[in-house]
């Protein structure tokens, strides 16, 4: 991952692969609080739990929040630098070989929590922090799920399919957007 970084940091087009940056960012530190990508990301998760909290559904999140919650996203972008730069893709078009890597990927980000630093939670409500877990399910197929936090109590679980699997807080709000009640459930 770091070598990528820095092939495309040589070739002056690291901003054109922002994701790819932010799964690297979360190898190399134990909380990832500063990076653009991960604001955003909390910003779109906080989005997703608020939209199911208030309607009841569990429709769908974004292609791109699906893509960073299942790992596609990482997969692909993985894909473009190496294809453009004329580098072997045989580790991504292999489940197996896929599999094995996201298991020790896995293994190296599942206690680096994405937060949120003071300063950018004016602008999101609902979550401050997001935590990922994974395991493998059968030969290749890897089951990801993200724990969703508020001031350190779970508010929710987002799966790899791209659906919320549950909200233990509700908000309501009137036809303003002004927070009316908020309860929990078990």
């Amino acid at each position: 991952m770091t070598e990528t970084i820095r092939l495309l940091e040589r070739l002056k087009i690291k901003d054109q692969y922002r994701d790819l940056e932010f799964f690297r960012d979360w190898t190399v530190h134990a909380e990832l609080t500063r990076s653009r990508a991960g604001k955003a990301i909390i910003a779109e998760m906080d989005k997703v739990i608020h939209e199911v909290a208030s309607t009841q559904s569990f429709a769908p999140m974004t292609a791109h929040l699906k893509g960073v919650v299942s790992l596609e996203l990482l997969s692909d972008e993985l894909r473009k630098v190496f294809t453009s730069n004329n580098l072997p893709t045989k580790q991504l078009d292999n489940a197996g070989w896929w599999a094995a890597f996201v298991v020790l990927y896995i293994n190296v980000v599942h206690d680096c929590p994405l937060q949120l630093g003071d300063g950018y939670r004016l602008t999101v409500n609902h979550i401050d922090a997001a935590k990922f877990f994974a395991k493998p399910n059968h030969d290749t197929v890897i089951v990801t799920k993200w724990v969703l936090t508020k001031d350190g109590k779970e508010i929710g679980t987002i799966l790899n399919e791209g659906y919320v699997e549950r909200v233990t807080t509700t908000w309501t709000y009137d036809s303003a957007g002004n927070l009316l009640s908020k309860s929990e459930s078990p």
